[in-house]
């Protein structure tokens, strides 16, 4: 987590095989889930929530590298 005057900004790294391009528009949709993780478990609702957290505090979500390399995070510090 890195901080400074104005932004808290979280960093989660994800070491797996990544999201396809085509699939990334849709990651922080509710019950989206990448082709890739259709077989596995899980409701897709993981970064839905992360970004509706986000959103109420007035921050953002957005992907980190290449799609599917992990998310970060910024929410405003100080004053609301």
């Amino acid at each position: 987590m890195e901080r400074d005057d104005a932004i808290a900004r979280l960093t989660v790294a994800d070491d797996g095989h990544g999201v396809a391009p085509e699939d990334a528009p849709r990651l922080f949709q509710r019950f989206a889930r990448a082709e890739r993780s259709r077989s596995s478990e899980g409701h897709g609702l993981g970064l839905a929530l992360v970004a509706a957290v986000a959103t109420a505090h007035r921050g953002t979500v957005s992907l980190l590298g290449p799609p599917g390399f992990g998310v970060v995070v910024e929410l405003p510090i100080g004053k609301t």
